[in-house]
């Protein structure tokens, strides 16, 4: 579920999240295109948490998840486990995309209003992968990396 996880956030931030059109006017707007967007219009601090939370944050956490798991699937103890579970109780809760995404949504209904709005591949793999961190977040059993490593030591 982890790999799905980086496909998906590859894949949120490679496609543009959605395109707006209104008449012969066109563009479109990726999620860190957006966060560019907040740096230029002078709302820096907004884009820095828009930042750390949709794109820092998350990444981080699913690399420190994968840097746990694959070396419990290749029987092998991941390098300081310690460090890597308080770093993922750590970032855990600044991963905020389903607000981020609230906020998209809300945007939207808006401006359908005004003018068309497209709905990107990446707003469908950002929707996911929302999905895939929540569930992640409640399967992910850092009692069991304990008992595997705790195992190996005996």
């Amino acid at each position: 579920m982890t790999l799905a996880g980086l496909i998906l956030f590859v894949m949120a931030n490679a496609y543009p999240l959605l395109e707006i059109k209104s008449g012969s006017l066109s563009t479109s707007v990726t999620l860190l295109g957006s966060v560019r967007v907040l740096f230029a219009s002078g709302v820096w601090p907004i884009g820095v948490i828009v930042f750390l939370t949709t794109i820092l944050f998350p990444l981080l956490q699913l690399l420190t998840m994968l840097f746990i798991l694959i070396p419990l699937q290749i029987k092998k103890n991941p390098w300081d486990l310690s460090v890597m579970i308080a770093f993922i109780q750590f970032v855990r809760p600044w991963v905020m995309m389903e607000v981020f995404m609230l906020g998209i949504l809300v945007s939207m209904v808006k401006l359908v209003k005004m003018m068309q709005v497209i709905p990107g591949i990446s707003l469908w793999a950002f929707a996911v992968l929302i999905f895939v961190l929540a569930s992640l977040a409640i399967t992910f059993d850092f009692q069991h990396a304990w008992e595997t490593v705790d195992g190996e030591r005996t």
